[in-house]
C-alpha cells in the first residue's frame, strides 16, 4: 500500500510527536507533510494530495472554516479535521457544515482522538487500495468472458447466420453503447483532470496573489494556461464531432485547389516541425477536388499534424497525391514511430480508438481521426492507413475531383 499522506498545518510540533509515536518502527508507513497558514495549507493540498489533512486552530479564528471553502470553490476533496482548544470548542458546528471531518479538542483524550483519526484513515486508504485491486481483477474476467463469448459466438456460425437479424440488431445497440461509454470516458477523463489543475492553481492565484513569488505566480499560470490549452483542443473536436452527427455543419462543395490548403497547412506547422528538426514536403501543384474547403483543410492539418507528434527529431513528411480517374488520393507519408496492423484498423473508430502520446510527450485526445473520417464521408470519400511499427505511417484519403453528376 502506497504510504499515508498526513498534512499538519500550524503545527506547534506537538501534533507531529503523537503521530510518529503512533507510526513507531513503521517509517515506510506514513509521509508527514508540514503547512502553515491558509496559503500554504492549500498549495500543499494541491502539491502534495494528502489522505488527510490536521488543521491546528489555535485561536479559533475559523482558519479551518476558510480552507474548506477554498477547496470547495476548487473542486478537491480532502477529509480536514480541526484540531482546536478546549475553549474554541464552539468552532465545531462551523467545520461540519462546509464539509470538515471533525473537530478534536486537545484536552486530555487528544492523544486517544488524534491515533483513532490517523488509523481510521489508514484503514480506509487499505480498503479503497483493496477495492481498486479487485475492481481491476474483476475487469480482468470480464474480459477474459468477453474473449470466452466471442470464441463461442465463431463456434455457433449456423445458429448465428438463423438469427442473423437478431444478431444484427444487438451488435448495433452494443456498439452504440460502446461508443457513448467511449465518450463519455473522455469527457470524464480528459475534461476533468485538466479542470482540476485550473481550478487549483488559480484558486491559489486568486486567493494568495499578494503572498506568492513572481516565479511562483508565473508557474502557476504556466501550468494553468496548458492544462486550459488541453481542455480547449478537446472541446473544439468534441464539438465538431457533435455538430456532423447532429447534421448542423452544412457542407458547401466547390472546386478548390489542394495544393493551397496543403501549403497554408505547412505554413502554419512548420514552426512545431522546425523544432524537432522534421522536413515537411508537398508535391501537390494545381491538383482540384470538389470539396467543402473547411471541411478538407480540418483533415489536412490533423493529419499533418499528427504526423509532426509521431515523427521523431530529424523526420521527414511527405504530402502527396494520386489521380483515380473519378478521385482523387491525397497521401500525408511520415518517418515516424508507426503501428501495428492491429491498432491502425481501429484508428477510425470511437469505440477502438484511443489517445496516445507523441515523442515529446504531446496529449491528444483520440478524437482527431474520427472526426476526420466523419468529414472525408461527408465529402463522399474514403479514408484509411497503411503503417508499420518503426518505419512509420501513410494516411491517405480519396474525394471526389468533380461536382455529382444530376
Amino acid at each position: 500500500m502506497d504510504k499515508l499522506k498526513i498534512l499538519i498545518a500550524n503545527d506547534d510540533g506537538s501534533v507531529e510527536a503523537v503521530l510518529r509515536t503512533l507510526f513507531l518502527g513503521e517509517t515506510d508507513s506514513h509521509l508527514i507533510i508540514a503547512a502553515s497558514g491558509i496559503d500554504g495549507t492549500l498549495e500543499k493540498i494541491v502539491t502534495e494530495n494528502p489522505d488527510m489533512c490536521l488543521v491546528y486552530d489555535e485561536d479559533g479564528k475559523g482558519d479551518t472554516d476558510t480552507i474548506l471553502r477554498d477547496l470547495k470553490v476548487a473542486g478537491l476533496k480532502i477529509p480536514v479535521i480541526a484540531l482546536v482548544d478546549p475553549e474554541h470548542a464552539e468552532i465545531k458546528s462551523h467545520i461540519i457544515s462546509p464539509g470538515g471531518k471533525g473537530v478534536i479538542l486537545r484536552d486530555s483524550s487528544f492523544e486517544v482522538a488524534l491515533r483513532y483519526a490517523a488509523k481510521h484513515t489508514a484503514e480506509l486508504k487499505r480498503i479503497e487500495g483493496q477495492y481498486r485491486e479487485e475492481k481491476k481483477e474483476m475487469v480482468l474476467q470480464l474480459l477474459e468472458l468477453r474473449d470466452a463469448r466471442e470464441r463461442a459466438e465463431e463456434q455457433s456460425t449456423n445458429l448465428i447466420e438463423l438469427a442473423e437479424d437478431l444478431s444484427v440488431t444487438r451488435e448495433t445497440l452494443e456498439n452504440l453503447n460502446i461508443e457513448k461509454n467511449k465518450l463519455f470516458s473522455i469527457i470524464a477523463h480528459d475534461l476533468r483532470s485538466p479542470f482540476n489543475v485550473i481550478l487549483g492553481y488559480t484558486s491559489m492565484l486568486a486567493n494568495a496573489a499578494g503572498t506568492l513569488s513572481s516565479d511562483q505566480v508565473k508557474e502557476y499560470a504556466e501550468n494553468a494556461n496548458e492544462a486550459a490549452t488541453a481542455v480547449f483542443k478537446l472541446l473544439e473536436n468534441l464539438l465538431e464531432w457533435a455538430r456532423l452527427n447532429l447534421d448542423r455543419v452544412e457542407k458547401i462543395p466547390k472546386n478548390i485547389k489542394l495544393g493551397g490548403i496543403v501549403d497554408n497547412t505547412l505554413e502554419l506547422l512548420s514552426p512545431v516541425a522546425k523544432e524537432k528538426d522534421i522536413t515537411l514536403e508537398s508535391s501537390l501543384t494545381d491538383e482540384i477536388a470538389y470539396v467543402d474547403l473547411n471541411m478538407i483543410d480540418a483533415v489536412i492539418r490533423n493529419l499533418v499534424n499528427n504526423a509532426v507528434k509521431f515523427t521523431k527529431n530529424g523526420g521527414s513528411i511527405a504530402i502527396a497525391t494520386e489521380d483515380l480517374g473519378d478521385l482523387i488520393e491525397v497521401r500525408v507519408t511520415d518517418s515516424g514511430v508507426g503501428m501495428d496492423p492491429e491498432k491502425a484498423a481501429k484508428l477510425f473508430s470511437l469505440s477502438g480508438s484511443s489517445s496516445t502520446d507523441g515523442t515529446r510527450g504531446e496529449k491528444g485526445t483520440g478524437l482527431g481521426l474520427i472526426l476526420c473520417k466523419e468529414l472525408v464521408e461527408r465529402n463522399g470519400g474514403e479514408i484509411y492507413v497503411t503503417s508499420k511499427r518503426g518505419e512509420g505511417s501513410t494516411f491517405a484519403f480519396t474525394l471526389p475531383k468533380n461536382a455529382p453528376v444530376i
